[in-house]
């Protein structure tokens, strides 16, 4: 996922090269707005990429906890070490989630706990995600911000130009139209303002769209790789094994 992210930017950066000229003639227009859209752009890309490196260097951490948990369940890893090992420091955000793990299956109930701090895994990756949810809709609205403060700017350069041939009827001709000429560049200017604004406000939310849904993937997947080390790791080294027996039947029925 983070490949796909980082070849999707050079793709973009590699269109941006090719039509330089006309996205700087762009830009220019409103360099202020479009500015603004661009940090907003450049600050949500970086973020991405920051939780997507996290959720990479998470899902190793994951394989080398599976690995360990493998060992021990095969006896080729005393338990005690093993233990040392998984609930030591060095998992980054998988070692919280691994002390709440054992916490929960040497209490006993894990079945009715484990559940619910697996789908607290999917409201975790909701919320890292709701900043560039927010970004997305802030460069649409920044986007549509400058496309009606352009048109402003184009009724008030027509309005002026209207008055200004009102005013100037008996002119010579060839000195109307070239004041004429002159008064058009205000309303033509807002119409740049305008749509350069829509332009880049909605390139980029499309862009960060993109980057967004990575990310939502890569964190599905992380949280299907937990689940899987909970179940077919964690809980079957650290559940203890009951003797069903007709005391212990009645004492925990699960079993």
């Amino acid at each position: 996922y983070l490949l796909r992210c980082l070849l999707f930017l050079a793709a973009l950066a590699a269109l941006g090269a090719f039509f330089q000229q006309p996205l700087t003639a762009a830009f220019l227009t409103n360099p202020y707005l479009n500015g603004t859209i661009a940090v907003a752009f450049l600050f949500g890309v970086a973020y991405t990429l920051k939780a997507l490196i996290g959720v990479l260097l998470d899902g190793r951490g994951a394989d080398l906890v599976a690995a360990v948990a493998l060992k021990a369940r095969r006896r080729e890893l005393p338990l005690d070490q093993a233990d040392a090992l998984l609930l030591g420091p060095g998992w980054r955000d998988v070692g919280d989630f691994i002390h709440k793990v054992h916490r929960v299956i040497s209490h006993g109930d894990a079945s009715a706990t484990l559940p619910y701090l697996l789908d607290s895994l999917a409201t975790r990756g909701d919320d890292q995600r709701a900043l560039v949810r927010y970004l997305v809709g802030a460069l649409v609205l920044l986007g549509l911000i400058g496309t009606f403060y352009g048109l402003l700017l184009t009724i008030t350069g027509v309005r002026d130009v209207i008055a200004g041939l009102a005013t100037e009827q008996t002119a010579d001709t060839m000195a109307l139209i070239a004041h004429f000429k002159d008064r058009l560049a205000a309303p033509l200017g807002g119409m740049g303002t305008s749509f350069s604004a829509s332009l880049f406000g909605l390139l980029g939310a499309l862009a960060l769209g993109f980057l967004e849904l990575q990310l939502f993937q890569a964190q599905n997947n992380h949280h299907a790789q937990l689940e899987a080390l909970v179940v077919s790791d964690l809980v079957p080294l650290w559940q203890p094994v009951v003797t069903v027996t007709a005391q212990t039947e009645t004492i925990s029925p699960r079993h």
